[in-house]
């Protein structure tokens, strides 16, 4: 293929609730990965495969990694980052997707790559959360629905 048409795809999920007057945000704490280790990432993550949607890749991870199951409909789409990795030569398009409703309790279904899996008060996250998540997170709570990562070397 054309080099010119790699670009990849990936999802993140952020599973939040609403306690008393405050959103929390689920949180794992990543390990044996490759890519950010001993950081906070949002609760599930992944590629999208060969003939798999976004929405169908989000629901494929949050099974697979913590064990709830999410409906499409129940995916509310909130930011696309378009993200260049020099270090890896990689160009991607991230799908963000905030969900407040699913059924099933999250777990660790992957102790091999998620080291803890936490609730967060959203004002009070980890200091060593990704900083491209922070950034992005804060992105979605000014309703900016687009950034760009990497291109501005």
């Amino acid at each position: 293929m054309d080099k010119y048409f790699t670009a990849r795809g990936a999802t993140m999920g952020l599973i939040v609730r609403h306690q008393q007057e405050t959103i929390e945000l689920l949180l794992q704490k990543r390990m044996n990965t490759g890519f950010m280790d001993n950081h906070w990432d949002f609760a599930a993550a992944g590629h999208i495969e060969a003939h798999e949607s976004a929405t169908m890749c989000m629901r494929r991870e949050f099974m697979e990694e913590i064990e709830i199951d999410v409906l499409e409909k129940n995916m509310k789409f909130v930011h696309l980052t378009h993200l260049y990795d020099p270090d890896h030569d990689n160009t991607y398009f991230n799908c963000y997707f905030w969900i407040d409703t699913f059924s099933g309790t999250p777990q660790i279904k992957e102790p091999h790559k998620i080291a803890e899996l936490e609730w967060f008060k959203i004002n009070e996250l980890p200091e060593s959360m990704i900083p491209s998540r922070y950034d992005v997170l804060q992105a979605i709570l000014t309703n900016t629905c687009y950034s760009e990562q990497g291109f501005h070397i």
